[in-house]
């Protein structure tokens, strides 16, 4: 055999186990928990003590964010919701059906120093909801005389990674079981006071919120397997 078709043999060897392997990690199974639901339909605009009320100053992505076409959500909703001792909290959903980069453009700790906050360092807890505890992140980010507290969660197909580099893994191991996921972000903060008081209170609006979702509707935001699932690297 001469060298040329060594070389060429080998070559040939290594692309065949490359197209392999593309294969192997090629998403065959696609979920999208949202059905064609919209979100301002699944979420109630009154539930528990809470009720919802009109008003903004939301913070969001910058807009040239927002206008990439790789980087938008299929939904989104924004709402304040009040309680029974008016006690407000800022409410914010984006739901992508098809996951690339699409959420980590959106994740809070990019867009709320982007928009000129400073962020305090992020408390990874866990929120206690109708069928199982959800890993979140809670921070606080300041912005001139606002002062805001912030709990979040990301859903990406069946794991909540809770960090940047937790959220690529979880794209990865997606890849591995097969999986085109879906995504979402459940994002909820309140201005003011203080982070003691604060995170109680988003706590317990969270679990009236996943309780208030009927129960075919919550795997858009708490996934459906019984076991938690977190990324690698966390």
């Amino acid at each position: 055999m001469t060298g040329l078709s060594r070389r060429s043999l080998l070559f040939g060897g290594l692309l065949a186990m490359a197209s392999a392997g593309a294969f192997a990690l090629e998403p065959r199974r696609r979920i999208d928990y949202r059905r064609g639901v919209p979100l301002a339909r699944m979420v109630p605009e009154r539930f528990g003590p809470w009720h919802h009320e009109a008003g903004g100053g939301f913070v969001l992505p910058p807009e040239e964010a927002r206008q990439q076409g790789e980087n938008r959500y299929d939904q989104e909703l924004s709402r304040i919701y009040v309680d029974e001792q008016d006690n407000p909290v800022m409410l914010l959903i984006a739901y992508g059906s098809t996951q690339s980069d699409t959420l980590q453009v959106h994740r809070p700790e990019f867009c709320y120093p982007a928009s000129g906050f400073q962020m305090g360092p992020a408390r990874h807890i866990e929120v206690a909801t109708a069928a199982r505890r959800v890993p979140a992140s809670f921070f606080t980010g300041v912005r001139g005389d606002r002062v805001e507290h912030i709990l979040y969660w990301t859903r990406l197909g069946e794991y909540f990674p809770v960090t940047w580099l937790g959220q690529h893994w979880s794209r990865v191991e997606n890849s591995f079981d097969g999986v085109l996921p879906d995504g979402i972000l459940v994002r909820m903060s309140v201005i003011g006071g203080n982070a003691d008081d604060a995170l109680p209170l988003l706590q317990r609006f969270a679990t009236d919120l996943v309780a208030a979702i009927p129960q075919k509707n919550r795997p858009v935001l708490i996934g459906t397997r019984a076991e938690l699932r977190k990324p690698a690297s966390g």
